[in-house]
């Protein structure tokens, strides 16, 4: 698609696949779709069709962690990608340090489905974020640079 917007959207499977599909069919421009997942049954039959580079979740390890940033550091350049959209977790987190090494923005989609308060991957992308979508007004004090979206879904 010339003249699109290339935009990686990096997904678990699970809870938070959903809201990174709602955020990727609304986006406000047309996209470029480059889709980051491990591939599980959920991902498979919901990101059929679509273009998709199956990577297992690094495990946290900081050797994992440096092979996953410069493995998605490389994929962003390869594919131009200008912006990295993610709701979690471990796999979206090499994506951005890479993102923001490379000066790509960033889209945090910050998740309802998260019970329990959220995890270290959440609170270090939200911060790296170039801007954070959120789903409930009363979460708009805890992000710098957070637009309230409604609930997705």
């Amino acid at each position: 698609m010339s003249g699109a917007v290339a935009v990686a959207f990096v997904s678990s499977s699970g809870g938070v696949l959903p809201d990174v599909l709602t955020v990727a069919n609304n986006w406000p421009v047309p996209i470029s779709e480059l889709w980051i997942a491990p591939k599980t049954v959920d991902t498979e039959s919901k990101l059929g069709g679509r273009d998709v580079l199956w990577l297992d979740e690094p495990d946290g390890r900081p050797a994992s962690m440096i092979r996953a940033t410069a493995a998605a550091r490389a994929t962003l350049q390869s594919r131009n990608i200008d912006w990295v959209a993610s709701a979690g977790t471990a796999i979206a987190l090499p994506f951005f340090v890479a993102a923001q090494s490379l000066g790509v923005s960033t889209l945090w989609i910050e998740t309802l489905n998260i019970h329990g308060g959220h995890g270290r991957v959440a609170e270090i992308c939200s911060r790296l974020a170039t801007r954070t979508l959120v789903q409930s007004p009363d979460r708009m004090l805890a992000h710098r640079r957070a637009l309230l979206i409604g609930e997705l879904q």
